[in-house]
Protein backbone atom coordinates (compact mmCIF):
# COMPACT_ATOMS: atom_id res chain seq x y z
CA UNK A 1 0.00 0.00 0.00
CA UNK A 2 2.76 2.02 0.57
CA UNK A 3 4.10 1.95 -2.92
CA UNK A 4 0.75 2.77 -4.16
CA UNK A 5 1.06 6.10 -2.01
CA UNK A 6 4.20 6.70 -2.98
CA UNK A 7 3.41 6.30 -6.67
CA UNK A 8 0.41 8.66 -6.59
CA UNK A 9 2.59 11.03 -5.13
CA UNK A 10 5.24 11.15 -7.55
CA UNK A 11 3.52 14.56 -9.24
CA UNK A 12 2.57 15.76 -6.09
CA UNK A 13 0.12 19.21 -6.20
CA UNK A 14 -2.43 20.84 -4.19
CA UNK A 15 -4.95 18.56 -5.58
CA UNK A 16 -2.96 15.35 -4.65
CA UNK A 17 -2.26 16.21 -1.40
CA UNK A 18 -6.16 16.50 -0.91
CA UNK A 19 -6.55 13.80 -1.99
CA UNK A 20 -4.45 12.05 0.17
CA UNK A 21 -6.08 13.37 3.33
CA UNK A 22 -9.31 12.43 2.04
CA UNK A 23 -8.34 8.97 0.80
CA UNK A 24 -7.18 8.37 4.69
CA UNK A 25 -10.35 9.54 6.06
CA UNK A 26 -12.59 7.67 3.57
CA UNK A 27 -11.05 4.64 3.54
CA UNK A 28 -11.31 4.72 7.62
CA UNK A 29 -15.10 5.88 7.22
CA UNK A 30 -15.45 3.18 4.83
CA UNK A 31 -15.72 0.40 7.54
CA UNK A 32 -18.89 1.63 8.50
CA UNK A 33 -20.44 0.57 5.58
CA UNK A 34 -20.14 -3.42 6.77
CA UNK A 35 -20.84 -2.64 10.14
CA UNK A 36 -24.10 -1.10 9.65
CA UNK A 37 -25.69 -3.28 6.33
CA UNK A 38 -24.18 -6.34 7.94
CA UNK A 39 -24.91 -7.99 11.64
CA UNK A 40 -21.90 -10.34 12.82
CA UNK A 41 -20.99 -13.14 10.87
CA UNK A 42 -20.30 -15.14 13.87
CA UNK A 43 -21.45 -15.14 17.59
CA UNK A 44 -18.64 -15.79 18.98
CA UNK A 45 -15.70 -13.47 16.72
CA UNK A 46 -14.46 -10.51 17.49
CA UNK A 47 -16.15 -8.99 14.69
CA UNK A 48 -19.15 -9.20 17.15
CA UNK A 49 -17.41 -6.43 19.46
CA UNK A 50 -17.30 -4.18 16.51
CA UNK A 51 -20.66 -2.47 17.42
CA UNK A 52 -21.57 1.10 15.94
CA UNK A 53 -22.54 3.83 18.53
CA UNK A 54 -24.07 6.37 16.46
CA UNK A 55 -23.35 9.32 18.89
CA UNK A 56 -21.25 12.91 18.03
CA UNK A 57 -17.96 11.24 17.21
CA UNK A 58 -19.36 9.28 14.50
CA UNK A 59 -21.57 11.71 12.77
CA UNK A 60 -18.57 14.12 13.49
CA UNK A 61 -15.89 11.52 11.83
CA UNK A 62 -18.50 11.42 8.63
CA UNK A 63 -18.96 15.18 8.34
CA UNK A 64 -15.13 15.89 8.11
CA UNK A 65 -14.90 12.82 5.92
CA UNK A 66 -17.90 14.15 3.70
CA UNK A 67 -16.02 17.83 3.81
CA UNK A 68 -12.74 16.48 2.68
CA UNK A 69 -14.47 14.55 0.07
CA UNK A 70 -16.13 17.34 -1.26
CA UNK A 71 -12.99 19.57 -2.12
CA UNK A 72 -11.41 19.91 -5.45
CA UNK A 73 -9.83 16.56 -6.84
CA UNK A 74 -11.03 14.47 -4.08
CA UNK A 75 -14.40 13.38 -5.50
CA UNK A 76 -13.80 10.77 -7.98
CA UNK A 77 -11.25 8.59 -5.25
CA UNK A 78 -14.35 9.11 -2.83
CA UNK A 79 -16.43 7.76 -4.93
CA UNK A 80 -14.54 4.43 -5.96
CA UNK A 81 -13.91 4.57 -2.27
CA UNK A 82 -17.48 3.92 -1.94
CA UNK A 83 -17.82 1.80 -5.01
CA UNK A 84 -14.99 -0.24 -3.33
CA UNK A 85 -17.06 -0.54 0.19
CA UNK A 86 -20.10 -1.44 -1.39
CA UNK A 87 -18.67 -4.13 -3.26
CA UNK A 88 -16.89 -5.57 -0.16
CA UNK A 89 -19.82 -5.74 1.54
CA UNK A 90 -21.81 -7.21 -0.79
CA UNK A 91 -19.24 -10.13 -0.89
CA UNK A 92 -19.27 -10.63 2.86
CA UNK A 93 -22.98 -10.94 2.59
CA UNK A 94 -22.81 -13.26 -0.28
CA UNK A 95 -19.26 -15.85 1.56
CA UNK A 96 -19.90 -15.72 5.20
CA UNK A 97 -23.40 -13.77 5.98
CA UNK A 98 -21.51 -10.84 7.88
CA UNK A 99 -19.04 -9.22 8.69
CA UNK A 100 -15.51 -10.27 11.05
CA UNK A 101 -12.70 -8.31 11.80
CA UNK A 102 -11.69 -9.42 9.03
CA UNK A 103 -14.00 -7.83 6.67
CA UNK A 104 -14.12 -4.57 8.22
CA UNK A 105 -9.75 -4.35 7.93
CA UNK A 106 -9.82 -5.63 4.66
CA UNK A 107 -12.44 -2.56 3.75
CA UNK A 108 -10.04 -0.46 5.01
CA UNK A 109 -7.06 -1.06 3.12
CA UNK A 110 -9.06 -2.22 -0.14
CA UNK A 111 -10.75 0.75 -0.34
CA UNK A 112 -7.22 3.03 0.66
CA UNK A 113 -5.35 1.19 -1.89
CA UNK A 114 -8.09 1.72 -4.98
CA UNK A 115 -8.01 5.33 -4.03
CA UNK A 116 -4.55 5.52 -4.54
CA UNK A 117 -4.64 3.96 -7.60
CA UNK A 118 -7.24 6.59 -8.91
CA UNK A 119 -5.26 9.73 -7.86
CA UNK A 120 -2.21 8.13 -9.62
CA UNK A 121 -4.25 7.26 -12.42
CA UNK A 122 -5.77 10.60 -12.80
CA UNK A 123 -2.68 12.46 -11.66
Amino acid sequence: ILTLGLTASARTNDATLLAFVAIGAASRTAMLLPMIALKPARKDGLGRSATLTLGAPTWGALAITLALCALPGTWLPAAIIAAAAFALTQLAHRQIGGHTDDVLGATQKLTESTGWLTVAAVA
